[in-house]
């Protein structure tokens, strides 16, 4: 890895715990969100892959796939086809976020 490319976090499982309220893409994209507004991931920075996320939350591709969707289309993410999803430059995702759980 590069110096110019940011290393993925690495983020303990406590932050990565699902809440058991709604549909589970839904309960994967808070777990995101919040890891956003606490700041463990900040602008720029890449965080871990849908596969890795894929086994961290033990759900299906297209469950992790549709949180990331979600929230790219909500302008919390960037993703470029063949590179971990990762937050945009700049952003105040705090701010953005301020009424998510």
């Amino acid at each position: 890895m590069t110096q110019d490319q940011p290393s993925i976090p690495v983020v303990p499982n406590a932050h990565l715990v699902l809440d058991g309220n709604g549909p589970l893409y839904d309960q994967i994209k808070r777990v995101l969100a919040r890891n956003v507004i606490s700041g463990h991931w900040v602008s720029g920075q890449k965080i871990p892959t849908e596969m890795e996320l894929v086994r961290v939350f033990q759900a299906s591709r297209m469950t992790v796939n549709r949180a990331l969707r979600e929230l790219v289309a909500e302008g919390v993410l960037t993703r470029i086809r063949g590179q971990a999803p990762m937050l945009p430059i700049a952003r105040d995702n705090r701010r953005y976020w301020k009424s998510a759980p």
